[in-house]
């Protein structure tokens, strides 16, 4: 946004409200965006692809969560609706008889949960875990070594900007070449370095 010239305001969201702040006009531009079924609504900048659902943990359970049968054993929490591009997290996750999982209405409430031993672990996208972990500076908190890859499918794992269908054509095409410069001068990549994650 910076680079294209664009005030902005940062506010993280989880996949499904992301969706339904950009279709209400409640937002109108959104980073982090998976293609959605309702296209027609949206104008998307593929910027990335790939990433992990990644785990937090504390200190002394984030050494065994090495699997997801090993995620089961302790309490999960997550945000309300998040997608995990993972068919048995997300089935598990969102099972209403599972006393096992506990559910957060965003990011912050998350970590505060993890972070009061509310939960045992917590689940979220790597880029945005390694952003907020490293903003709240938890010494009892650790990473947990499993992690689940999202593909390699530009329709299905690609990464987006997005933002309302009517957003205008010379705002869009400033974010467009903003993303482009980005890109090309390597600067994401520079990014997601100093954080700590990678694409696949």
């Amino acid at each position: 946004m910076q680079e294209a010239g664009i005030k902005y305001d940062v506010q993280f969201y989880p996949q499904a409200r992301l969706n339904l702040l950009l279709k209400h006009k409640k937002v109108d531009i959104t980073g982090s965006l998976f293609l959605s079924d309702d296209q027609g609504a949206f104008r998307y900048i593929q910027y990335d692809i790939g990433g992990a659902t990644t785990f937090y943990a504390l200190n002394e359970v984030a050494p065994l969560v090495q699997s997801f049968s090993g995620i089961k054993s302790y309490t999960l929490g997550v945000v309300r609706n998040e997608f995990f591009h993972d068919d048995a997290l997300n089935s598990w996750s969102r099972s209403k008889n599972q006393d096992k999982v506990i559910i957060a209405n965003d990011y912050d409430h998350l970590f505060h949960m993890l972070a009061k031993k509310r939960v045992d672990i917590i689940a979220t996208n790597d880029v945005l875990g390694a952003f907020l972990s490293a903003q709240k500076s938890l010494s009892h908190i650790s990473l947990a070594p499993y992690r689940i890859p999202y593909g390699t499918d530009p329709k299905k794992d690609g990464i987006y900007i997005g933002t309302q269908g009517n957003f205008p054509d010379q705002d869009f095409e400033k974010l467009k070449r903003a993303t482009e410069t980005l890109l090309a001068e390597n600067l994401l990549a520079c990014i997601k370095e100093r954080y700590g994650v990678s694409s696949n």
